[in-house]
């Protein structure tokens, strides 16, 4: 018994389309200002599977949470200078009502 032997051919890569999708969610999320769920973005042909590329190659523009998606924002430098003296208040809370271990 002879067989024939296939020839296998190297599969040719399609071209990428995570840019593009990801241009595509953020001109989609600046038009609605404000968080965009999986269900409403299914109205616009993303499956979970394209959201997720989409947001991976959107180089840290899109957020993702529980209530969706969202175009992040750049932070002012107030907004940054505001963050970073919450979070020395709230450090500094936790170790000025904390019990004395040497009582």
């Amino acid at each position: 018994m002879t067989g024939t032997q296939l020839e296998l051919v190297p599969a040719r890569r399609a071209p990428q389309a995570g840019p593009a999708l990801a241009a595509r969610l953020l001109a989609l999320l600046a038009e609605r200002q404000g968080w965009l769920t999986r269900k409403e973005l299914a109205g616009y042909g993303f499956t979970p599977r394209l959201c997720r590329l989409a947001r991976q190659h959107s180089k840290g523009r899109v957020i993702a949470g529980q209530r969706g998606f969202r175009a992040s924002q750049p932070a002012g430098r107030t907004h940054v200078y505001g963050l970073t003296r919450q979070s020395s208040r709230s450090s500094t809370s936790r170790f000025r009502h904390r019990p004395s271990l040497h009582r």
